[in-house]
């Protein structure tokens, strides 16, 4: 997307906040702080909860920018991104493919590991396989696997999305 220079005078920002995720509450809090301190600079900004409106209609209000303060799913997996490209509105934060990746834990540990970035090891396991005993097992295993480090008694276990 060409990004357009922002202007605080030409500018309209909308402050994406709330929407559908389980992190609903905590993007509430941080957008309406991120709205606070645009407005406080002179800001034409406003608040949007895509839980209570569409995201097309941006575009009626004149939103010429928007501030992502959206948290989880639906936020920061690379879906409203997309969403604001087609509507070439520009945001902030990164871009729909960098925004699904990082939200894709397994598959961020095994682009880290083919670029041979350095990463703590780690354990996948689908829901179903998440059972306490299959935890404790595992923490055994891990325990005796590190003994040279007693602090670490289980690797992180990944989920997927």
């Amino acid at each position: 997307m060409s990004e357009r220079r922002f202007d605080p005078q030409r500018s309209r920002v909308a402050v994406l906040m709330g929407g559908h995720s389980a992190e609903r509450e905590v993007s509430l809090m941080s957008g309406t702080g991120v709205l606070k301190a645009l407005q406080s600079q002179g800001v034409d900004a406003l608040a949007f909860d895509p839980a209570e409106r569409e995201l097309h209609e941006l575009r009626a209000l004149g939103v010429t920018h928007c501030f992502i303060a959206l948290h989880g799913r639906y936020g920061e997996d690379g879906c409203v991104q997309g969403a604001l490209e087609l509507l070439r509105i520009p945001y902030t934060g990164s871009g729909v493919m960098a925004s699904a990746m990082a939200m894709d834990k397994v598959m961020t540990k095994r682009i880290w590991t083919a670029l041979e970035l350095p990463t703590p090891a780690y354990i996948w396991l689908s829901p179903q396989a998440q059972t306490p005993e299959a935890l404790d097992s595992i923490a055994e295993a891990w325990a005796c696997r590190s003994s040279s480090s007693p602090r670490v008694k289980a690797p992180p276990l990944a989920s997927p999305r």
